[in-house]
């Protein structure tokens, strides 16, 4: 797959491959093509638990093969899309290093970008990751004249992030990972929210409103 996912790149989308946090495309690829498969699994779940015998997983096969050969390169291109945004955000984690909220940003950039992330991302999440990284290039950019309202902002993500924690021990233990996946996602909005309202939210998002909705999630 990796010639084909690849062989539409622009020269921006090449550079953008050195922001990877992969060793190599192919292994890039490889992630792309582990999580379009872990989806369209997840899709025919009914019917990958009936399979038994060779002729069941060979139609199985056949089913799957056409929407992982479709997907994987949707992946490959919200990964680039999000990868141009890498370069930038960094040189102004370096501008501001030291500050609270520079620091706050490289954990942020940590958790999203790593090696593995496009696996681990649902791809409408991964959608998502470029406004991510620009509403946090936005908040920098913001500094140092709004210092105090990044202060602010900072003190009701930390808020958030407690009673997430303190909410993953009250859920059960094969529903961590979920609800730890989703409330990630409802504290990056509220990032945007916070310190990029211009960039918009994919919802309403306040400090209370997210903590409502991760007391709601089981």
């Amino acid at each position: 797959l990796t010639p084909k996912i690849t062989a539409g790149l622009d020269p921006l989308g090449k550079l953008s491959l050195s922001q990877s946090p992969y060793r190599d495309r192919d292994r890039m690829v490889a992630d792309c093509t582990f999580r379009a498969i872990r989806d369209a699994v997840a899709d025919r779940i009914s019917e990958v638990s009936a399979a038994r015998t060779p002729d069941d997983f060979g139609h199985l096969l056949a089913a799957l093969s056409p929407k992982v050969r479709s997907t994987a390169p949707e992946h490959f291109s919200a990964a680039i899309a999000a990868l141009r945004e890498v370069a930038p955000l960094r040189r102004l984690i370096d501008l501001h290093a030291g500050s609270a909220a520079a620091d706050d940003v490289a954990e942020q950039l940590d958790h999203l970008i790593f090696e593995g992330f496009i696996a681990a991302t649902p791809l409408s999440a991964l959608r998502h990751l470029p406004r991510y990284l620009q509403a946090a290039q936005q908040r920098l950019d913001a500094l140092p004249g709004g210092a105090d309202r990044d202060a602010q902002g900072l003190r009701s993500i930390d808020r958030v992030i407690e009673h997430w924690n303190s909410r993953l021990t009250k859920v059960p233990a094969a529903r961590r990972d979920a609800v730890n996946d989703e409330a990630q996602w409802m504290v990056e909005e509220l990032r945007v929210g916070l310190f990029a309202q211009r960039l918009g939210t994919a919802y309403p998002v306040s400090e209370k409103r997210v903590i409502k909705a991760i007391d709601a999630l089981r």
